[in-house]
């Protein structure tokens, strides 16, 4: 017979075991493509190739450049895919980009990454 403390116990490790990682995943999902969905969206377009050129990886940064079609549907499905608990990578591998968030560029004068850091930070805290 399973006593009162022993139930608890079991409660609190399926806890642990099933939704900790899935609240954390939630989460994590929720603000990476946010995140993806705000530096794409904000990226100033003259050829297009910054734009296309956001990429995602799961736990080691990409190298170089991707020129993906469609870099929020790329992006998407790699974030999606993603074990609790993964670190997931967001990045360009555009030679300019660093210009672009500078403000280089009058459609985005205040970058993309800043103002996207700035707009999740807003909404789910620092």
């Amino acid at each position: 017979m399973t006593t009162n403390v022993e139930r608890f116990e079991l409660e609190i490790r399926e806890f642990e075991d099933q939704e900790i990682p899935r609240r954390h995943s939630e989460l994590v999902t929720r603000i990476a493509l946010e995140a993806l969905e705000g530096v794409v969206s904000r990226t100033p377009v003259d050829t297009g190739f910054a734009r296309n050129n956001w990429n995602v990886t799961l736990h080691d940064p990409p190298a170089g450049t991707t020129e993906a079609l469609s870099p929020i549907a790329h992006g998407r499905a790699v974030i999606q895919s993603a074990p609790p608990f993964t670190d997931i990578w967001i990045s360009n591998g555009a030679r300019y980009i660093r210009r672009l968030e500078d403000g280089h560029s009058g459609q985005a004068p205040e970058g993309m990454v800043a103002v996207t850091v700035a707009s999740i930070r807003s909404r789910y805290g620092e």
